[in-house]
């Protein structure tokens, strides 16, 4: 890039500079697949049948599974729904082996009524009359 005088060896890689950004994007470019949004001041990749939700400012915080600067990341950035939060993709999918909410606000952002379905069944399984009524005493002193 002759603006940011950066050179990648890696010649299946395309990389062109946004201008409102001041930095060197992985992409074919703006406009192509992606568009810089002056509201959010970061490029976003452009989704076909999906519009773009604006969050000023939302990339310039750090992912918070791995703590890196998402304004300046090469690896690609999503927007959890419904809460919009940013966060690494390969981030978000290895969160979401462990935890179906988002680590920011702890919103769920995978529907959970099939594992809810999978509990109630499990507990018309249980007889209630198996459980034992324990007697806890609590001393102050």
């Amino acid at each position: 890039c002759p603006d940011c005088n950066i050179f990648d060896p890696i010649f299946f890689k395309t990389i062109y500079h946004c201008p409102f950004c001041g930095i060197c994007r992985i992409g074919k470019g703006l406009g192509i697949d992606f568009d810089h949004c002056h509201k959010c001041r970061a490029c976003m990749r452009i989704v076909k049948d999906k519009p773009h939700i604006c969050r000023e400012g939302t990339l310039e915080q750090n992912c918070p599974i791995c703590s890196e600067y998402l304004f300046t990341s090469t690896s690609t950035v999503v927007f959890l729904d419904p809460c919009f939060h940013a966060i690494h993709e390969k981030c978000r999918n290895q969160s979401f082996q462990y935890s179906p909410f988002c680590p920011i606000c702890k919103t769920s952002v995978v529907d959970l009524s099939e594992r809810f379905l999978k509990i109630d069944k499990r507990l018309r399984k249980v007889d209630p009359s198996s459980f034992k009524l324990i007697k806890f005493f609590t001393f102050i002193f």
